[in-house]
């Protein structure tokens, strides 16, 4: 549906605060695909995994499946893929969140003033003279008051995760709700027209998906006065971790059980392996990276 891609585009926007995402998003022969790797793999780890051998990638992805399956008896059941998705996803950003945290605290005292953050990721050559005035920059400032809940001034590293995750916090809501808004709202009344909703989206619609379009916006606009508000965008936006990593689970059993027994073998989880190099499952080749194989044949 078009409402999903529009919370898709308007979701990244809000989310993506590396500088590595910022530098590499410019570069007009990066693919997406590529760009989201390096983001959450590292240019390098990307590189390193990618030269191993079929025969060494088979290994890693067995050990992981062991990992996976819980009660041991040879097979992942959708609810095995959820949990390992659920935790795995949990612990990528944490991890990736410290790396960037210590990477910003240029004093090392354990917290990270908005100062530090702006002198790393602003004051450079990459970032537009007006830095000040940018969307982005408005978005960061207004991000990092929501997630110093102690209004010291200051980010611990668990504030620091709600800083560059908002979507993991419910105090964080409100501040994604205002971004949304902020990107969308094309007359800044605070309000989401249902021409705001589809934006230039209208132009790669024809009269079916216009018409589909309209429905989903009337659908969102609960009070039915042909906007929305705060309350009704809070309600469009709200992330649900369960239900993507549900998604992800199913998605993965779609593709990879072939013997529809609404289970995963190993053998059809090391078959797998092109697309569980993209998965949250393995964040995207991360975890397989890390995997350190045994000496062994397979």
């Amino acid at each position: 549906m078009y409402s999903f891609k529009c919370l898709f585009v308007v979701f990244a926007l809000s989310i993506i605060n590396t500088k590595a995402a910022r530098s590499q998003a410019s570069e007009d022969e990066e693919t997406h695909e590529g760009f989201e790797q390096k983001i959450l793999l590292g240019e390098a780890e990307t590189k390193e995994y990618y030269k191993l051998s079929e025969k060494e990638k088979a290994q890693r992805l067995r050990i992981l499946v062991e990992k996976m399956d819980k009660d041991m008896n040879g097979t992942i059941d959708e609810e095995e893929l959820l949990s390992w998705i659920e935790r795995n996803h949990v612990a990528y950003i944490i991890r990736r969140s410290r790396e960037f945290f210590e990477d910003t605290d240029e004093n090392n005292d354990g917290f990270v003033m908005f100062d530090e953050y702006e002198r790393i990721h602003y004051q450079n050559d990459r970032a537009p003279k007006n830095y000040k005035n940018t969307t982005l920059y408005r978005h960061e400032k207004r991000r990092f008051r929501f997630a110093d809940q102690d209004n010291s001034g200051s980010l611990t590293l668990k504030e620091f995760i709600y800083f560059l995750h908002p979507d993991e916090g419910k105090h964080m809501l409100e501040c994604i709700v205002e971004e949304t808004i902020d990107n969308i709202d094309r007359d800044n009344d605070g309000l989401i027209s249902v021409k705001d909703y589809i934006g230039e989206g209208i132009l790669d619609m024809n009269g079916e998906q216009f018409v589909e379009a309209v429905k989903a916006f009337k659908e969102l606009d609960k009070n039915g006065d042909g906007v929305l508000n705060k309350e009704e965008v809070t309600k469009w936006i709200r992330p649900d971790r369960k239900s993507t990593a549900a998604k992800e689970a199913k998605h993965m059993l779609e593709h990879g059980d072939k013997n529809k027994d609404a289970q995963l073998s190993y053998e059809e989880v090391v078959s797998m392996g092109q697309m569980l190099e993209t998965s949250k499952a393995t964040q995207y080749g991360q975890v397989l990276h890390h995997i350190k194989p045994e000496k062994q044949e397979l």
